[in-house]
């Protein structure tokens, strides 16, 4: 919340507010579309996000010539090569982000693009597209159910799917 005011002070005009998707960790189990608005504080942790996120959209109330923007974001590989670990759960699977991507979704965000007038508070997850495949499928993989809408909206081009680098076991990143 500091660095949310400092930034203010500072006259900031765009304010991308980065978290973790822990914020809506009790919904993922289920078999609902999760939206970026929906959020689950059954833990400590998920409560002060939630807060954090009340509190910027308070200040975008106060603020309407200043941009907000959160993010749930999902996790990111950080080795330089190989393919995605595979020992998580579905759902787990799932949070993956491609780097690019994770890239993409900060740069447009700043530039927000023209489909975004009109308001100044705005959610994403920093998620890539991760459709099971049939193959993930036969092993019980369940279907994707972050609403990724406003990324699309926004121009991300999610084009990575954890379960296809995982079934080609190529290289996702590669760094010389």
């Amino acid at each position: 919340i500091q660095s949310i005011d400092a930034a203010l002070d500072a006259g900031v005009k765009t304010i991308i507010y980065t978290s973790s998707v822990w914020r809506i960790m009790g919904l993922v189990d289920g078999e609902e579309l999760i939206t970026p608005s929906m959020c689950n504080p059954k833990s400590e942790y998920g409560i002060h996000k939630a807060k954090a996120v009340e509190y910027l959209q308070r200040k975008a109330s106060d603020h309407p010539n200043v941009t907000f923007i959160y993010n749930d974001h999902g996790w990111s590989p950080r080795e330089t090569s190989g393919a995605p670990p595979i020992n998580v759960t579905d759902r787990g699977l799932q949070f993956w982000v491609a780097e690019r991507e994770t890239q993409e979704h900060i740069v447009k965000q700043v530039e927000l693009r023209p489909d975004y007038q009109g308001t100044n508070f705005h959610g994403f997850f920093v998620i890539s597209n991760n459709q099971p495949t049939p193959k993930a499928r036969e092993h019980g993989h369940r279907d994707f159910i972050f609403d990724l809408t406003a990324s699309r909206a926004l121009g991300v081009d999610l084009q990575a799917n954890v379960y296809t680098l995982l079934e080609q076991y190529t290289q996702w990143r590669n760094i010389p």
